[in-house]
């Protein structure tokens, strides 16, 4: 998947290999096209890359595979990024996650943490 759909400019405009695609999106149509470009070195020059119905249904299979698997794996991270909250790395926060993970009580975390965010966001003090 990574070789066949990767966007070279949203990766600084490197190439991974001897192909690259962008996605072009058009009026009227509800889903953007694959594009696939030349060297981006020497020229761009825009192609239609053939891509079927099944190749785009396997790629969002895969895609929830991975989504199924980090819920189990990972379950109170994907619970804090599906919030909206932001993700803070400093130590006091890192401490405080741990403490309500070994205490069972993430959920409540991420509760209060909304809470106090939206109070903030409101300038409701």
């Amino acid at each position: 998947m990574v070789e066949r759909w990767r966007n070279p400019y949203s990766h600084g405009g490197f190439e991974k290999g001897h192909e690259a695609t962008i996605y072009l999106h058009v009026p009227g149509l509800s889903s953007a096209l694959p594009v696939g470009l030349s060297s981006m070195r020497d020229s761009l020059l825009f192609s239609f890359m053939p891509a079927s119905g099944a190749d785009v249904a396997d790629v969002f299979a895969l895609f929830d595979e991975l989504d199924t698997w980090f819920k189990y794996q990972h379950s109170e991270a994907i619970d804090w990024i599906e919030s909206g909250e932001h993700v803070r790395f400093d130590k006091t926060f890192r401490d405080r996650v741990a403490v309500a993970r070994a205490g069972g009580v993430f959920g409540q975390l991420l509760d209060a943490t909304s809470y106090e965010m939206d109070r903030a966001a409101n300038m409701d003090y």
